[in-house]
């Protein structure tokens, strides 16, 4: 498949990606934020398990002892980023979600480059690298704001502990991506994606245990069937972007996805899409979209 074609399919997965929140927002309705997750996350890991089997490369999950347990921890980032923003979604918005997301997987991607962590090249910031990131945190300010009450100035409502709860799981998303990449040299693209789901699982199953939350998980027998997609979303997420990045390299495969969940919020918000409040595209919404495109490109 040509890069072009694949980097069009990426903008697609974006698209996809932001409606992982408001679906398992809908679902944390009843099973609450982090039982969402867990259902998400279990979801995800069947389906990536019977890709394993049926495409026959479970057997690279023998080469488990050659994998170092700190790159384990790309599936505690994916469990934290799925648990943050379905927490944060009915409260902010799927365009707040996607705004804080961004800012945080770049700036947290920029600190990644710039020491050369896990094993990649060091590529240290310059000063359009280092301006990206005001621009970055000023976008996701404008497009998280809440003006709907009648102001028009300023930022408008902005609840901070939601917004910034995102911000820091986009943080541990830059991370997550390096640490799955390299689980991958090891036991496959699939591989990889299992056993991120597996460590998410495991993580967010501790925690609903510790909290006693186990017991709201019956009630996913009333949400409605199709808000079980958080988990597909995110396993095609990954697989897909582990897959693609050998084609379009990183810096696209980034800019690409991000493409598509900016443009999928932005709509999902319009509308309403899966019970989220409508938020309308006004000015400095517009605005904020065009910095976080312009702090992307800077990243970039």
């Amino acid at each position: 498949m040509s890069a072009d074609l694949v980097a069009v399919g990426m903008v697609a997965v974006g698209l996809q990606l932001s409606l992982q929140a408001p679906v398992n927002g809908v679902l944390a309705g009843r099973t609450g934020p982090i039982g969402a997750a867990l259902v998400s996350f279990l979801v995800g890991l069947a389906l990536i398990g019977l890709l394993l089997l049926i495409t026959g490369e479970a057997s690279g999950m023998a080469e488990l002892d050659r994998i170092e347990s700190y790159e384990l921890v790309g599936g505690l980032c994916g469990a934290a980023y799925v648990a943050a923003a379905t927490f944060a979604v009915g409260r902010i918005g799927a365009g707040a979600i996607a705004a804080a997301t961004v800012a945080g997987q770049l700036t947290s991607g920029i600190l990644v480059d710039h020491s050369g962590w896990f094993g990649l090249a060091s590529d240290p910031a310059g000063p359009l690298r280092l301006l990206a990131v005001p621009i970055l945190v000023f976008g996701a300010l404008l497009v998280s704001g809440d003006r709907r009450g009648g102001g028009r100035i300023g930022f408008g409502t902005i609840k901070p502990l939601p917004l910034g709860l995102v911000f820091l799981a986009g943080l541990a998303v830059g991370i997550q991506h390096p640490l799955n990449s390299s689980v991958a040299d090891v036991v496959g693209d699939l591989g990889a994606a299992e056993l991120n789901f597996v460590v998410g699982t495991v993580a967010l199953g501790l925690v609903l245990l510790l909290t006693g939350g186990f017991g709201r998980l019956r009630n996913v027998a009333e949400a409605p069937p199709w808000s079980l997609a958080g988990g597909a979303i995110g396993a095609i997420t990954v697989i897909t972007s582990l897959a693609a990045v050998s084609s379009i390299g990183a810096s696209v495969l980034a800019a690409t996805t991000i493409a598509g969940a900016l443009l999928g919020s932005v709509l999902i918000d319009r509308f309403g899409i899966a019970g989220v409040s409508v938020r309308p595209l006004d000015r400095l919404r517009i605005l904020g979209l065009f910095l976080l495109a312009a702090g992307t490109f800077l990243v970039l």
